[in-house]
């Protein structure tokens, strides 16, 4: 077996091996020519991109991936989600086009945004029938039809189609079921935004002062990474201070910011329909937040960094926990009635809503405890018994809520800590997990023994978020399985892998 160079696209080099032919002589072997080594045009050794393994990866990627795009952001983004465009899906000129959702992550230094990106793929539109393939002009240069036409090619590309100012960092976004211009962001202080896109400008006059079209307020005191819908329209998010804040979102507000720094006056407020501190075995439920923390000690040792609704069950959420475990969280377990919900952060008159609620014990339980803080969840979309979580030591544990605690599988790919892991929700078993070693892995829990499809090495700083496609994967060219991963390094990647590899 010799190493032969092969070109591939974009220049790029591609090392492959094939064996030779008997009684073939290699001219390039140095012992078969003696004059080999002074041969000024004989390939050079590259130790450094040799034990690189970015440029390992680069030089097959033509091999692994269907399509593969990288794009260089301003800002890096601690936060990525595709919008749901399944209605509105169609192959247009060889090319399909997705709506994606990003934050920048500046650590105060300037103005955040929230950002919505429109991300353009080429497809294969062939059909095997001999009318197509009569009239089939594909084969024209794809470059030579990016010049004549750019907007009609079939070339990647990501335009952004709207900047909003935010109030400090997002940490996640998420678009909001059954709309088309709404999403949801989750800041570093605690505090949620619903903002509808449509009803911004592309470029905001007023960088100093965000205009969200509701603030959700008055249930976290610190930053959070996890929120969740179910069917009903009803939110659910979690904080590092142990906090996890039952939100309606059809509900009418009776509440508007005044003063509130970053954000416009007279934006309406919406307190939490209920709020659960997590405190470990004496967990409670109360509506006035400040005072219960503080005499629970929800503190950072038990925050909460994830959580997700059990699918068809409306009133049921799973949650990570730094303590190492996994909480089911009954949400009829609360009080429903009106909470006096600590907002004085909005300067807001709360005159009107002076209810008060005692404080009732919650329904939580521990189904799943490892020796490592639980970073990330993902329930599978298929049945609601099976759920994996990622961890800060790296590993990937499968359970299944029948079986006690019991750990269904350990998976070990990682060698980092797990920062995000997502099941694909129309193919059963698969899921995408990303990790601070900079790679994200495609596993897929109907292979027994080989579980691990796939490794994306393209990034070179973690990764801090992933996110896939809401299209059916055997749409066409397989675009449900494109992934969108950001990284610390400003780069955003979107690739659909091969699909006779996954």
């Amino acid at each position: 077996m010799e190493s032969v160079i092969l070109s591939g696209p974009g220049q790029v080099k591609i090392r492959r091996k094939y064996p030779l032919p008997s009684g073939f002589n290699d001219p390039y072997d140095s012992n078969f020519d003696p004059l080999y080594n002074n041969d000024p045009f004989a390939p050079q050794e590259e130790p450094e991109e040799e034990a690189d393994p970015y440029f390992v990866w680069r030089r097959n990627a033509p091999f692994l991936y269907d399509s593969v795009s990288v794009y260089n952001l301003e800002w890096p983004s601690l936060t990525v989600d595709f919008m749901d465009d399944s209605k509105n899906f169609r192959v247009k000129n060889g090319s399909l086009t997705q709506r994606l959702l990003l934050g920048t992550h500046t650590s105060g230094t300037e103005t955040e945004f929230a950002m919505v990106a429109e991300l353009r793929t080429g497809v294969q539109s062939l059909r095997e029938n001999m009318t197509t393939c009569e009239n089939y002009n594909g084969f024209v240069s794809a470059r030579k039809n990016k010049e004549n036409n750019p907007a009609h090619s079939s070339y990647p590309s990501l335009d952004i189609k709207a900047k909003i100012v935010h109030p400090g960092e997002i940490n996640r976004i998420s678009y909001v079921p059954g709309t088309h211009f709404s999403f949801i962001t989750q800041s570093n202080n605690g505090t949620l935004y619903q903002f509808d896109y449509s009803k911004h400008p592309f470029n905001p006059r007023d960088v100093k002062t965000s205009l969200p079209q509701l603030v959700l307020g008055g249930g976290h005191s610190s930053e959070g990474y996890g929120i969740t819908w179910n069917s009903s329209k009803k939110l659910v998010s979690c904080a590092t201070d142990g906090s996890l804040c039952l939100w309606d979102m059809s509900a009418r507000s009776a509440t508007q910011t005044k003063s509130h720094s970053g954000v416009a006056d007279n934006v309406p407020v919406l307190t939490p329909i209920s709020t659960y501190i997590n405190t470990g075995a004496n967990s409670t439920t109360s509506g006035t937040r400040n005072s219960n923390i503080t005499e629970s000690g929800g503190g950072e040792k038990n925050g909460l960094n994830d959580v997700e609704f059990l699918h068809n069950d409306d009133n049921v959420v799973l949650t990570a926990s730094d303590d190492g475990n996994v909480y089911l969280v009954d949400l009829r377990s609360a009080s429903t009635g009106k909470k006096n919900n600590d907002l004085s952060m909005f300067n807001a008159d709360l005159s009107h809503s002076s209810h008060s609620s005692k404080s009732v014990e919650m329904a939580m339980t521990s189904v799943a405890s490892v020796d490592s803080g639980v970073n990330c969840l993902s329930v599978n979309p298929f049945n609601n018994n099976y759920f994996v979580c990622g961890c800060e030591n790296g590993n990937i544990y499968l359970y299944d809520l029948r079986m006690h605690s019991r750990t269904v599988l350990l998976l070990d790919h990682h060698k980092e800590s797990v920062s995000q892991i997502e099941f694909n929700r129309a193919c059963c078993g698969l899921f995408a997990s990303s990790s601070n070693d900079a790679t994200v892995c495609i596993s897929d829990l109907g292979c027994r023994g080989q579980e691990l499809r796939f490794v994306h090495k393209g990034h070179k700083a973690q990764v801090n978020d992933i996110s896939w496609a809401k299209l059916n994967p055997y749409q066409a060219g397989h675009v449900g399985f494109t992934l969108a991963s950001v990284s610390q390094d400003n780069l955003l990647q979107c690739f659909t892998p091969n699909y006779s590899s996954l």
